[in-house]
């Protein structure tokens, strides 16, 4: 969809991060849009935080297309827990367990060994 049709039918432009390279192993430019304006980055760590940040600094929703990924950004690494916004927490915790992120009641342990009473 182009932004005038988004426009048109009254949909909010959620940000997006935009990633430019060859591969995924070299990306050579990392950029955050939202709306019209183009958000240069140092590199896809930066962008996806800042996109991150900024769905929450304009209160948006997560697009369903990637809610999972950006809940699993949400509870993994920033420790924020919303229980009018979170979906199948436990898929999102198992997720996080995989790669060894153990996440315990609002609280986050990084760390190779799994908890004892998990």
């Amino acid at each position: 969809m182009d932004l005038k049709h988004l426009v048109k039918i009254s949909t909010s432009v959620q940000p997006y991060v935009l990633a430019v390279g060859p591969t995924w192993d070299n990306i050579s430019h990392s950029h955050v849009i939202v709306d019209k304006v183009l958000y240069t980055c140092k590199n896809i760590v930066e962008a996806v935080e800042l996109c991150f940040k900024l769905f929450h600094v304009f209160h948006s929703d997560y697009p369903p297309e990637s809610k999972h990924v950006w809940q699993l950004i949400q509870q993994g690494f920033y420790n924020i827990f919303l229980e009018d916004h979170d979906i199948n927490r436990g898929t999102i915790t198992k997720a996080l367990a995989d790669i060894g992120i153990y996440v315990q009641e609002k609280e986050i342990s990084l760390t190779t060994k799994k908890p004892r009473n998990l």
